[in-house]
């Protein structure tokens, strides 16, 4: 048996190129010219070499297959483009791609305390910035949890930045840090039918951390140990035509970033948290064509533990959803938490989850509910929140909240529609 664990084992080859080039900056390549990419074999060293030559585009023929035992470092100012059943086939912990930029020293001390929705920073010192340049604020109170918002600097006037965009949090004087994202992983976009897995359990798919300018259109996850699709302290980004079919964690997350589209978007077998996640201070994201089945609670299989189908949580704003379909959660289809504020979603369907349709709460304030359908919600309490279950919750601490009144209801077991319950009682 150990023989044969050996002899199926996938082990590193040099390939035989039929093209090298000691300068491929700017140019179009064929992977197969780089890579052996037969789907016996790693790639790993072979794919890091030619991303890290530079070359502008890379192609990917129909029918190719690239074996990654290592994660992947992309670049900026490439193309990725894939043709028909293109696979990646990963196990790695970790996530199987990545781009990451990096961040300078602290620029200064906060003099003033920054407002939610501020544009101006005040430092102690006239601060080595320019105008157009990426730069990261920093709650540093809580190691564990470190809050962040991502901008670009407007205008500097002695010690004083203006930033593009409204700041989305406030922060303290104390235990402030403000950082120059000195290298961005920008202009970077994947384009086509591409196949990935990474069957590690501890390993994910793509994460993006410090980018500019993200295109990802057409990637089907076909498995992950870990989250799928991960934005993290990045601007600009763009997903378009995502199908996944299998996460151990959130399907699609964002975290501390800004600027996002998304459209034509599909998760199913999503084994816990969320498929949509948009958490700690995510802003301006348009999200339209969202279809999620997932699960209620007495259908979920041994080891599964999934939440809400869509969570907007932790000082988010301005995130906007249209035509949404949810299936199957074991606690709300869409949930608004949490100083979240200006969120809307319209024309949805959502149903078969154990607590309720839409969920608003903890000083969430002028989210807007269009028209849409709420059906199948069966159960009767919501202990954690103290309330009955009902297909919208609104707490009372969510001012300026509008509801549509074109929602249908149908199958609320506790034949409440809309309620509203003091959540300020349990904080």
């Amino acid at each position: 048996m150990a023989i044969a664990g050996l002899a199926t084992a996938r082990m590193y080859i040099d390939p035989k190129p039929r093209s090298q080039s000691p300068n491929l900056s700017g140019k179009t390549v064929n992977v197969r010219d780089f890579c052996t990419a037969d789907g016996l074999h790693s790639d790993s060293k072979t794919y890091q070499a030619l991303i890290d030559s530079q070359p502008s585009t890379i192609i990917y023929p129909d029918n190719t297959t690239l074996i990654l035992d290592a994660p992947i470092r992309l670049n900026s100012d490439q193309e990725h483009i894939f043709g028909s059943n293109v696979r990646i086939e990963a196990d790695v912990e970790g996530f199987a791609l990545s781009a990451t930029g990096l961040t300078g020293q602290n620029l200064g001390a906060l003099v003033q305390p920054i407002d939610r929705y501020s544009k101006s920073i005040i430092l102690d010192r006239n601060p080595e910035i320019n105008p157009g340049d990426v730069i990261i604020l920093a709650n540093l109170s809580n190691p564990n949890s470190i809050n962040n918002d991502i901008n670009i600097v407007d205008k500097v006037y002695a010690n004083t930045i203006t930033t593009r965009h409204p700041i989305g949090r406030d922060f303290p004087t104390e235990k402030f840090a403000i950082y120059h994202v000195y290298y961005v992983i920008k202009n970077l976009t994947l384009r086509g039918n591409l196949r990935i897995k990474n069957q590690n359990p501890l390993g994910g798919i793509i994460r993006f951390v410090y980018t500019s300018n993200i295109v990802i259109d057409g990637i089907d996850i076909e498995d992950s140990g870990y989250i799928g699709i991960s934005f993290e302290n990045s601007m600009n980004g763009r997903f378009d035509n995502i199908n996944i079919k299998g996460a151990g964690a959130s399907g699609l997350g964002f975290r501390s970033s800004k600027i996002i589209s998304i459209n034509n978007l599909t998760a199913n077998g999503i084994r816990s948290d969320e498929a949509l996640t948009f958490y700690d201070n995510v802003s301006i994201a348009d999200v339209k064509n969202v279809n999620i089945n997932q699960y209620n609670f007495k259908d979920r299989k041994k080891g599964e533990s999934a939440g809400n189908n869509i969570l907007i949580d932790m000082y988010c704003s301005h995130i906007k959803l249209d035509n949404v379909f949810c299936r199957g959660s074991s606690t709300y289809n869409f949930m608004i938490n949490n100083n979240s504020n200006y969120c809307s979603i319209s024309n949805f369907d959502l149903g078969d989850s154990n607590l309720g349709g839409i969920r608003i709460s903890d000083f969430s304030k002028y989210n807007k509910i269009g028209s849409g359908k709420i059906s199948d919600i069966i159960d009767i309490s919501d202990q954690e929140a103290g309330k009955l279950v009902s297909g919208i919750s609104i707490g009372e601490s969510c001012t300026g909240t509008e509801i549509s009144p074109s929602i249908s209801f149908k199958g609320i077991l506790t034949g409440k529609h809309i309620m509203r319950w003091s959540d300020t009682r349990r904080l």
